[in-house]
């Protein structure tokens, strides 16, 4: 009988194009709690030059235009 060892690998499902892991959003979210989340997700996904929030499924800021990789 062999034995199961737990994984933290993330399936590639559940990672947007734009790299954005839901478990380790969820994490996240566990660790720091949902205001702690918002407001970093907030920064890290606005864009500098339009202050506008990027589409996930897009490689680019809808808005200018402008390539978030």
């Amino acid at each position: 009988m062999t034995k199961s060892t737990k994984t933290n690998a993330i399936p590639t499902s559940l990672i947007a194009p734009c790299g954005m892991s839901k478990v380790e959003n969820l994490r996240s979210i566990e660790a720091s709690g949902i205001r702690s989340f918002i407001r970093d997700e907030k920064q890290k996904w606005t864009c500098p030059m339009c202050d506008d929030l990027i589409c996930v499924d897009k490689p680019q800021w809808l808005t200018c235009g402008r390539k978030w990789h």
